[in-house]
């Protein structure tokens, strides 16, 4: 068995943009000061990341990580945009992987991602004057599934197939509130890719 542990830096860049489809957003916390449009915001943040990975047979492994919230500072310009920090959730997800024949490897993930602990986030929309401040786009928590699977046609080339699985976190009650929220999310998909290897040089 391995384990593992990492640090996560992160660095956000924001940008308020005027117009129409935005007007909506230059007050919607009733800052007493709106933020200025067309300027860049910057705020950093840290987390962490563990993980583990077990192999108790050639054919057979398992794996583990959770990765901690990412802590972030508040944007200054914009914080008539944002109810808090735009921090990232926290997240678990656990995964097997097996080799039913020689040539054939399977695996499949389920992963927790924890929007609804995120302030900035999770925290349902409303409120005015000092009330606003709690306001967030109301999104859940969300489980997400994976599963996947390569074949070796060759020793030199591989085919591999997966699919990805995650209900919206945003609720039926909450679409208006994320109308203009710049995130795509829980939308299933698939995918397919091959690839080879070179002789040796």
């Amino acid at each position: 068995a391995t384990a593992g542990q990492g640090q996560v830096i992160r660095h956000r860049r924001g940008r308020q943009q005027t117009g129409y489809e935005y007007a909506s957003l230059v007050n919607g916390f009733n800052m007493p000061k709106p933020g200025p449009t067309e300027s860049v915001d910057v705020a950093y943040g840290a987390g962490f990341h563990v993980g583990a990975f077990w192999q108790p047979k050639d054919t057979f492994s398992i794996g583990a990580t959770y990765r901690s919230p990412i802590w972030a500072e508040r944007y200054q310009n914009y914080r008539n945009v944002f109810s808090g920090p735009m921090s990232m959730p926290q997240q678990w997800a656990v995964g097997l992987s097996g080799k039913p024949m020689p040539k054939v490897t399977r695996a499949g993930d389920v992963k927790y991602i924890d929007w609804a602990n995120t302030p900035a986030i999770g925290n349902a929309p409303g409120g005015t004057g000092a009330n606003s401040i709690k306001g967030g786009f109301g999104w859940q928590g969300q489980f997400v599934f994976l599963a996947g699977a390569a074949y070796e046609v060759t020793d030199k080339f591989t085919v591999r197939a997966g699919y990805n699985y995650g209900k919206s976190p945003i609720d039926e009650n909450h679409v208006c509130a994320n109308f203009l929220f710049p995130a795509i999310t829980g939308v299933p998909h698939a995918i397919a890719s091959a690839g080879g290897r070179p002789n040796p040089s």
